[in-house]
C-alpha cells in the first residue's frame, strides 16, 4: 500500500489462542462477494515475515472488478510487529486513506475513507483473523447514499 505502514503482534485466534506473528507469513487466496449484487472475483494476499527484525511486508490484491471499476493494481505495505496486536494504516491509489487494527483476541475493524472511485464514498469492515484466515464483513457506503454489503475470504495456501 503506497504510504502505508502496518505492525502486527501476538494476536489470537477467535478461540483466544496465542498467534504467532512468523506462523501467518504466506500466499492467501480467496475472494469477494457483494451480497448487494451478487456479483464476485479474486482476492489474494502475500505476507512475508522477518522474525530477526520482527518486520512485515504484506501485499493485497482484491482482482477484477471490485466496484464494478476494472483492477486497480495490488497495495504494497510494511512494518514491525510486537506484542501489543495490528494497526496498520496507510494511503491507497484506489482505496483512499485505509485503516485496520487487529485485537489480541483476533477482533478486526477497519475502514477507508477517500475512496478513488466513481460510486463508492467509503467503507468500514469487521471480521476475525487468524495465523492461516483473514475473514472480512463489508459495508461499501455509495456516494448516492445508498449501501452494500459484502465478505472477503482469504485462506493461507
Amino acid at each position: 500500500m503506497p504510504g502505508g505502514s502496518v505492525t502486527t503482534g501476538t494476536t489470537g485466534s477467535t478461540t483466544g489462542s496465542p498467534f504467532d506473528a512468523s506462523k501467518s507469513a504466506g500466499h492467501y487466496t480467496g475472494q469477494w462477494t457483494d451480497s448487494s449484487l451478487m456479483v464476485s472475483g479474486s482476492a489474494t494476499m502475500d505476507i512475508a515475515v522477518n522474525t530477526t527484525n520482527k518486520t512485515a511486508t504484506v501485499m493485497a490484491d482484491a482482482g477484477p472488478n471490485l466496484f464494478g471499476e476494472g483492477d486497480p493494481p495490488a497495495d504494497n505495505f510494511s512494518g514491525s510487529y510486537s506484542s501489543s496486536g495490528v494497526t496498520f494504516s496507510g494511503v491507497s491509489n484506489k482505496y483512499g486513506n485505509v485503516t485496520m487494527t487487529i485485537s489480541p483476541t483476533g477482533a478486526v475493524n477497519g475502514g477507508a475513507t477517500n475512496v478513488n472511485s466513481s460510486v463508492v464514498d467509503h467503507f468500514t469492515f469487521t471480521g476475525t483473523a487468524t495465523s492461516t484466515q483473514l475473514s472480512l464483513n463489508m459495508n461499501v457506503h455509495l456516494l448516492n447514499g445508498t449501501s452494500h454489503t459484502g465478505t472477503v475470504i482469504l485462506n493461507k495456501q
